[in-house]
Formats: structure tokens, sequence, C-alpha cells
């Protein structure tokens, strides 16, 4: 899993990104397009939805088991992932934004509450095209969630805050169908 500014420890290498990318693949072609915006879960909860880690050194494992080693460590709480399957014993299999696969237990999940800036975007002190701006927020950034308008994000990076089309974010819980049918960044 990809994480910007280094929030995880890869523990495994090549083989866990292929078997990942077959699974991921395997998933895709499984339904047709459009189906996998939403599928009867054992949570009862929607897949795909977004999540996120809520603990610092939380394992993302190769298999949905504690059994199955830790291909990943997440070194700090916040970063979203996509909850593209579960199981009946509460492991969730999660997709990050470039597209690597891992299960998580749903212990270190929590709703989400941050996003990532998938490119520089301007951030803005209204929720409007002309509107005044304050910062430009570059590609990677991971941002906390305040509110949301129309096709606009309030978003707060350390001491800033403003607006950002929802657009220019991954992890933003209402397009979480449209994300696991776009392909992951390169």
């Amino acid at each position: 899993m990809h994480f910007p500014n280094q929030n995880r420890l890869p523990l495994r290498g090549f083989s866990f990104v292929l078997a990942g990318l077959a699974a991921a693949a395997s998933f895709l072609l499984a339904s047709p397009a459009g189906a996998e915006s939403r599928k009867e879960t054992f949570s009862g909860l929607p897949v795909p939805r977004f999540v996120e880690f809520n603990q610092r050194n939380a394992a993302c494992r190769q298999g949905p088991s504690r059994e199955h080693p830790a291909v990943y460590r997440i070194r700090r709480k916040g970063p979203p992932v996509l909850v593209i399957g579960e199981t009946r014993d509460h492991w969730r299999r999660v997709r990050d934004l470039d597209g690597d696969i891992c299960w998580a237990h749903k212990s270190v999940l929590r709703a989400p509450k941050h996003v990532y800036v998938t490119e520089d975007t301007e951030l803005r002190t209204r929720a409007i095209d002309d509107a005044t701006v304050r910062a430009v927020i570059g590609a990677g950034a991971l941002s906390r969630i305040e509110g949301r308008k129309r096709d606009w994000a309030r978003i707060s990076v350390g001491s800033m805050t403003g607006w950002v089309p929802i657009s220019a974010l991954w992890g933003l819980p209402e397009t979480a169908a449209d994300a696991a049918v776009r392909k992951p960044s390169p």
C-alpha cells in the first residue's frame, strides 16, 4: 500500500503486490460495471465504502486472519481506504489510493474523517469557483473533512481551512461507488 508521507512500513515484497492485483482483478471482473456499487454484506453496510485506520501501527494483512502475515503497518491514524469486501468474522478487504490491497480487522477501522487530495488544488474561502484562494494544497496531502456543500468539500490541512472541489479528493464517503470503478492513480 502506498500512503504519501511514509504512513506505512512494507513488510513483504513483490509477491504480495501480485496477489493483491490478482484479487482486485478477480473482484472487478466478477461483477458487471456498476454492480460493485452495492452488494449484500455480512455487516449490512454498503460495499464499496470508505473507512480509515483508527490507530497507529495497525496491521494490514495478506489474508483475513491474524495468522496471515502483516504486509503493512500503518504508522499514523487517518489514511482513508476503500472497503471492497468483507468476511463474516469482521475482516475487511481494503484498497488504498494506489490500488494496493490487504486485509484489516474492523477493530482498526472507523468511519472516515480524512481524505487525500489527489492533485494540486486551490483551497478557497467559499464553495464557489471565483472565491479567494487561501492556499494551494499539494497532491497527496491528508486532509480532515469539515463539511460538504454540493460539489465542494470543506477541508482542513494543518491550520488552513477552506473549500475544494470534491473531484480533487479521494476518500470522501459519498464518492465510494465512483472510486470502486475508477482506476487507481498511477
